[in-house]
């Protein structure tokens, strides 16, 4: 008789948060690898032009950064502005 075993992975996604807002790690990491600080995030959610995106994220966007985010406010990732 064969026996089966099954594996079970769970992936947490473990957030942090700066200054009221809820940032994932992939953001942090994003974030310290391209050089943005939490405030240029911001300032880019409260100045930018916001655009809907898939799975009800908000992309926004100034001349310093784009930053996408969660409908919760959580961001996702945050890069430098790129024409």
């Amino acid at each position: 008789m064969k026996k089966i075993f099954y594996i079970v992975f769970s992936v947490f996604v473990l957030t942090h948060t700066i200054g009221g807002r809820t940032y994932s790690d992939h953001a942090l990491d994003q974030m310290q690898s391209r050089g943005l600080t939490p405030s240029v995030v911001e300032n880019t959610i409260r100045t930018g032009v916001a655009t809907p995106s898939t799975n009800g994220r908000i992309i926004f966007q100034t001349q310093e950064a784009r930053v996408v985010i969660e409908s919760n406010g959580k961001v996702v990732t945050a890069m430098p502005y790129s024409p």
